[in-house]
């Protein structure tokens, strides 16, 4: 992370005239990110929840006690434009 942040740095110097820049550290870096949100959704057992999240979550929508919820219009409310307003 260190590195990324030294080559924002440099990237986005104005002094520094870069013809074409070598993005294999953004991409190495992204992909280093997603195996470590692969491997803590997927496998690594929470500390405090004793359980893989991705299970967790999946058990969760079987047995409907998830925060998400279908979107509804509640009375008095008819539409979805009763409740949003749009400015130009």
């Amino acid at each position: 992370m260190k590195e990324l942040t030294f080559e924002k740095k440099t990237i986005q110097d104005k002094n520094i005239a870069l013809k074409s820049y070598n993005y294999s550290y953004i991409r190495d870096a992204q992909k280093i990110l997603s195996d470590e949100v692969n491997r803590y959704n997927y496998r690594q057992v929470h500390s405090t929840t004793c359980e893989v999240p991705y299970y967790r979550f999946q058990r969760a929508l079987q047995d409907k006690k998830s925060l998400f919820r279908e979107f509804t219009v509640k009375p008095p409310f008819r539409s979805t434009k009763d409740i949003f307003c749009l400015r130009l």
